[in-house]
């Protein structure tokens, strides 16, 4: 099993309406031992990550490897379960640039049944 293609809802413009689950946008699962990838669609791109938490997990996001990366992994820590969580993410912070996950942002959950949808904002 690969790990999971994250989704991608694209909001083209601000003040517009945007269809998400009925357009085939659904959240998928995050795979218990491979984690999911994030692709961005531009260049310095800004996503709001959507986490629903089935079970209670700690949702961990991989540092980048760019002249913009984070210090260190971005982790969660302990959320609890039956709830939906939201993260603001700025890709370059956490986008791989080079090596075998070049252009992907890494993101696991400790708990293979965590679902994740990613919107990329304007």
């Amino acid at each position: 099993m690969a790990a999971l293609t994250v989704p991608i809802l694209e909001v083209t413009s601000l003040n517009t309406a945007t269809l998400a689950y009925g357009s085939g946008n659904v959240a998928g699962t995050i795979d218990g031992s491979y984690g999911a990838e994030l692709t961005p669609l531009k260049k310095d791109s800004k996503y709001l990550i959507q986490l629903n938490i089935v079970t209670g997990a700690t949702i961990t996001i991989s540092a980048g490897t760019g002249l913009q990366a984070a210090q260190a992994d971005l982790s969660t820590g302990a959320l609890t379960g039956s709830r939906t969580y939201y993260i603001f993410l700025e890709s370059g912070r956490y986008l791989n640039t080079y090596g075998t996950n070049k252009g992907k942002i890494l993101i696991t959950s400790s708990q293979a049944d965590t679902t994740i949808l990613a919107f990329e904002l304007p």
